[in-house]
């Protein structure tokens, strides 16, 4: 994939890795665009890049992001769980 320049920005081409229905695998997902779903989401939509049949991945672009992230640095433990930990600040009632 080309970088598209548009003016002084620069478009760069992401990798997203999707499900695909019919490979029955992840796959990555060609012309992704982010879409709203009717429950007030983000989501991606686009096509298999090896089939071509249109693929949804669930979470838009800040998933992908924050996947990237965590792919990318191991020390990053944003987003683990520790078993022990509070979840959203609350005890548990035990």
């Amino acid at each position: 994939m080309s970088m598209q320049s548009n003016g002084n920005q620069t478009e760069q081409a992401i990798h997203v890795q999707g499900y695909c229905v019919h490979c029955r695998s992840h796959r990555p997902m060609n012309g992704a665009i982010q879409v709203c779903n009717r429950r007030g989401g983000r989501d991606l939509k686009g096509h298999c890049g090896v089939c071509g049949k249109s693929m949804y991945r669930l979470g838009g672009w800040d998933a992908v992001d924050a996947q990237t992230c965590a792919s990318s640095d191991p020390a990053n433990v944003k987003g683990r769980l520790d078993p022990g930990a509070p979840v959203n600040g609350m005890t548990s009632p035990l």
